[in-house]
């Protein structure tokens, strides 16, 4: 597959992944025997 270029979006400007990423950290936390707060 050859790409012209690449589209990154670490803000939030296209995609607002914080709380997919915070239930992620969340759900780690459980497992481990922490408190996600």
């Amino acid at each position: 597959m050859r790409c012209k270029g690449f589209l990154f979006d670490l803000d939030g400007t296209l995609v607002d992944s914080l709380p997919a990423v915070e239930r992620a950290w969340s759900n780690w936390a459980r497992r481990h025997g922490l408190s996600p707060e």
